[in-house]
């Protein structure tokens, strides 16, 4: 052993280019640690989590997770197959760019931080490589055939045990101080320390443990010359994970659990992890990720969306996420604020129409062709109601509702039918076929019933067509609303809002001015105040419709359904989400317009599987007795408890990573101090938070030169060009979802100049040159009166070259030096100019597909000149008047029409064209073309300014986005 010692003793040494900032760590710790949430809401199936995979496209050295480990800082380390990297939530950074040296690829299987801040690499043929907080890199046993390394483990005591292929090893203080155990010359794949400090190990021979100084084999028959994978305590429980199944140890009883007896969803248990809940979570080696709790196994797999069923590490972060790697990538399990019963819960048509509430039982839902489906939401239960209906169209269930007598009255596709509590199904003939939308009891105990076909009263069986006595024959009702009066408030497909007497009397449209606007539903305020849900949600003042422009211009939308809760929220379902909005702050904007009320818009970054809410029917939005609201989509149905929609972080404060002079060359800048002649800077930066981190968006200003905010979106970075030598302050600033921004990052630093720069310098050239006009002036005198004409002459020739050369310095000010297309600065102004005039307008946003990939795949050089290219092109296809075309940001480019909507579409339909018939080679993006894609806007007579055009633009932009890119989306 003291050979082999010897042989560990030889390490190589590098300096990285740039030192990690260790106080600025600490202070990101202790962030993330005073936001952090907690672990995974238990009353959840693992489907009804967020589950979001990355793979080697997204960034990832290797497809293979091997190691996860999150770090002090907050970072998250992934070991694969070909090498490690860090991620921040946003992108991977592999270990070698971290540390700034080059580090030979290896299958990383495990990762480990220590008390002193290093951190360990465990590689299964390079030995270990150890990073520690200074930036220093050492590495350990490269080469050596002792075997590979399996797992690292840091004991109470600060003492690091090294597992490996062939026997175990204990540290002494510092490397290459290691002795080995003599116990277990065998392969061990993990250890764990109990509560008691006694230390337990998995390995290919059983379960062995360390108590008094020694290890032993534990007796356990079942586990005795198994191949154990994985140790994990919970509380005193110990839970392993092996080749042929899960075991728990509680005190001296052993229960076992296996794929053969149904309780496992596969047989080889790779890693296994207890939560902060005492979730226990199982990676297996082809049946996804289980689940155990108190209601037994649960799991989740591929078809959920983890990134394969091959998983094999398991880790919980700070956040309370869970990360799961195997071979085919790396998944995130996080908490969501909505719960979805979909087709992975038991409801197989997910596609829901309406939900109602079906008394103790929960509520009932109503599908698109499996009829009703009873779901309780506590216990996850679903099932049939109802014998199935042989008619076409009548399992298509848009509303129902429950009778005191126990009996379910449901409208459907091509009629109505009455549930008796017996469970049979009997169609009403006296109700008109067609589709039946709206079921509402009346305060008499009627039955209110609107369809296509007319609306009425239903008692027992026998329905009252009251269609003709309100005058509403050419009507569609889509809801109903009960007035304190006994009045109802009707809303029409075809638009407007109707007033249907007490006294059955005709009925009254209370909006004046007729419209085709949709309307599906209406609410009315203790006030008397009339909201109406259509395109936008409006009220009803003087007969007329007053949009809310605050909430439909941050969500254009058709508004569906309208409920209040106790709460003093207004909540509304849309095409696009759900809104939820202050009711007090509605009543503000009443008495004044220009008031903003409260608002939160939920959808898929909240736990929606689709963000698309069904509407139409009387029962698109439920408040059950416990005060949560169930919402059907087009993909399950989404119940969002009030209680978990608060402000779910703070966004951390931005971390400063690397910066890079010249676009390509790290600077350590200890000093602050950049060299003469640097006239571009990229400054890399991050927010730490692995939970939701594409809520993160960015903005940045640069004392003195740019002093005003510029936003920059999701962007990590920041170039800075044409930089000239002088103090500068450069500030960095996160915000979250609801646009709230955070303390910003401030860095000072300083741009030396050349020697002939400096001020000294140019004050002894001032001097000399006066000391020369001095001492001839005789001369001087005589010469100017003999070339008195010529001068005159060259005076004037020099005052228009400068005349000339001021205009083209004008230009230089308006243009963006890489492309020639006017900058951000000189577009703003422009369009600002041109809305002030008036008439037409249309403001297109485009932005480069992938961008940051190409960048990445072929480097900035490359990437300049993409974007020259692209320059020259935006000249020549969007050319002329009316028309101006700038770049706003990196890849990011406006331009403004003076035209219609069509003839705007037509010219940048032409430019995509001409995009694509130019084939710039892009290796990876949604095609081997480069590509954009283009949101659209035209100008509204109820635009307030122009910043309402860019924001309609944006929208469209990030439709196109997410319809799959390489397209042109117009907004509504």
């Amino acid at each position: 052993m003291h050979e082999a010692a010897a042989r560990y003793s030889s390490l190589a040494r590098t300096t990285p280019t740039l030192k990690p900032p260790a106080r600025m760590m600490f202070f990101v710790a202790l962030l993330l640690l005073s936001s952090a949430v907690s672990a995974l809401d238990p009353r959840y199936t693992p489907t009804q989590y967020r589950i979001e995979s990355w793979g080697t496209l997204d960034g990832l050295p290797g497809a293979s997770i091997s190691a996860l480990y999150q770090d002090s800082g907050g970072y998250l380390w992934v070991g694969t197959y070909r090498g490690a990297a860090r991620f921040d939530g946003y992108q991977f950074t592999d270990l070698a760019t971290v540390a700034g040296v080059d580090i030979p690829q290896d299958v990383i299987r495990s990762i480990v931080e220590t008390g002193d801040g290093t951190l360990w690499f465990a590689g299964e043929r390079r030995g270990l490589v150890a990073y520690d907080n200074s930036g220093e890199v050492y590495r350990f046993f490269d080469g050596d055939q002792s075997g590979a390394i399996n797992y690292l483990h840091e004991d109470n005591n600060q003492q690091m045990w090294i597992a490996t292929s062939t026997m175990l090893y204990r540290m002494q203080g510092r490397l290459p101080d290691v002795t080995f155990v003599p116990e277990l010359a065998q392969s061990v794949w993990q250890l764990t320390q109990s509560s008691s400090g006694d230390l337990w190990a998995a390995t290919e021979q059983g379960l062995w443990f360390k108590s008094n100084q020694v290890w032993q084999l534990h007796d356990e028959p079942q586990l005795n010359r198994a191949h154990l994978w994985s140790l994990v305590f919970s509380g005193d429980d110990l839970w392993v994970g092996w080749r042929g199944g899960l075991s728990k140890l509680s005190g001296a009883d052993w229960r076992h659990y296996q794929a053969e007896q149904g309780e496992l969803p596969h047989a080889v248990i790779r890693n296994v992890l207890t939560d902060d809940n005492g979730m226990v979570w199982i990676a297996t080696a082809g049946g996804g990720l289980a689940r155990y709790d108190q209601n037994g196994f649960s799991r989740v797999t591929q078809n959920q969306g983890l990134a394969s069923d091959v998983v094999w590490v398991l880790i919980e972060d700070r956040e309370g996420n869970i990360w799961a790697g195997g071979s085919g990538g790396l998944s995130r399990i996080s908490d969501v604020a909505v719960q979805v019963f979909g087709r992975s819960e038991g409801v197989e048509s997910s596609l829901v129409w309406s939900v109602a509430s079906n008394g103790p039982e929960g509520v009932l839902l109503g599908t698109n062709g499996d009829g009703l489906l009873s779901l309780n939401i506590d216990s996850g239960a679903v099932q049939q109601v109802g014998p199935e209906l042989g008619q076409a169209g009548a399992g298509i269930v848009l509303t129902a509702h429950r009778l005191e007598s126990g009996d379910t009255i449901f409208g459907t596709f091509v009629g109505a039918y009455r549930l008796s509590s017996d469970n049979r199904a009997e169609r009403i003939e006296t109700i008109p076929d067609g589709r039946v939308r709206v079921l509402m009891l009346g305060d008499d105990g009627v039955l209110w019933v609107a369809s296509d076909r007319g609306i009425g009263q239903l008692r027992g069986n026998q329905y009252r067509d009251l269609t003709g006595r309100f005058g509403l024959e050419s009507v569609a009702t889509t809801s109903l609303y009960k007035n304190p009066d006994g009045s109802l408030l009707a809303t029409a497909e075809s638009g407007g809002l109707w007033l249907l007497p007490a006294d059955l009397s005709p009925a009254t449209r209370l909006d004046r001015v007729a419209t085709k606007m949709p309307t599906r539903d209406v609410w009315r305020d203790v006030d008397g105040t009339i909201w109406v849900a259509g395109f936008g949600l409006h009220r009803l003042e003087q007969g007329e419709w007053v949009p809310v422009d605050s909430i439909n211009r941050r969500l254009p939308a058709q508004f569906h359904a309208l409920v209040e809760d106790p709460r003093g929220w207004l909540w509304a379902s849309t095409n696009v989400g759900v809104a939820r909005i202050s009711i007090p702050g509605l009543r503000d904007h009443v008495r004044d317009p220009t008031s903003t009320p409260d608002a939160k818009f939920i959808g898929v970054m909240d736990g929606m599987r689709s963000a698309e809410a069904n509407g139409g029917n009387q029962h698109a939005l439920l408040l059950d007795d416990k005060g949560r609201l169930l919402v059907p989509t087009t993909d399950g149905v989404a119940v969002i408890d009030p209680e978990n929609m608060g402000d779910r972080y703070v966004p951390p404060n931005p971390l400063i990573e690397r910066v890079l002079i010249d676009e390509d060359k790290p600077y350590a800048w200890t000093e602050r101090a950049l060299p003469a002649g640097t006239e571009r800077l990229r400054i890399e930066f991050t927010a730490l938070r692995l939970s939701d981190p594409e809520r993160i968006h960015f903005r940045y200003r640069l004392e003195p030169s740019e002093p005003e905010w510029t936003d920059i979106g999701r962007q990590r970075s920041v170039g800075l060009s044409r930089l000239s030598p002088g103090d500068y302050t450069f500030s960095i600033q996160a915000a979250g979802a609801d646009g709230i921004w955070g303390t910003p990052t401030v860095i000072d630093f300083a741009i030396s100049p050349y020697w002939w720069q400096r001020g000294w310098v140019q004050i002894a050239f001032a001097l000399f040159a006066a000391a020369m006009l001095i001492s001839l002036p005789l001369l001087r005198i005589r010469v100017l009166r003999h070339r008195a004409a010529e001068l005159r002459r060259e005076v004037s020739i020099r005052t228009s070259e400068l005349a000339r050369a001021n205009t083209a310095l004008e230009e230089a000010a308006r243009t963006d030096a890489l492309t020639s297309l006017p900058n951000r600065r000189h577009f703003m102004a422009r369009l600002v100019a041109n809305w002030m005039e008036g008439g037409p307008l249309c403001l297109a946003t485009l932005d480069i597909d992938h961008f940051k990939r190409y960048n990445d795949s072929l480097g900035h050089l490359m990437g300049d000149s993409c974007l020259q290219q692209l320059g020259l092109l935006f000249r020549q296809e969007l050319s002329g008047p009316g028309v101006l075309v700038g770049r706003v940001g990196g890849e990011e480019f406006s331009v403004f029409f003076r035209a219609s909507l069509e003839e705007s579409e037509m010219r940048l339909r032409q430019l995509t064209r001409q995009l694509a018939l130019a084939a710039i080679p892009h290796p990876n993006s949604v095609s081997s073309l480069l590509t954009i894609s283009i949101g659209l806007a035209e100008r509204r007579p109820g635009d307030v300014n122009d910043g309402d055009l860019r924001e309609r633009a944006d929208l469209a932009l990030y439709q196109a986005k997410a319809e799959g890119r390489n397209r042109l989306c117009i907004a509504d």
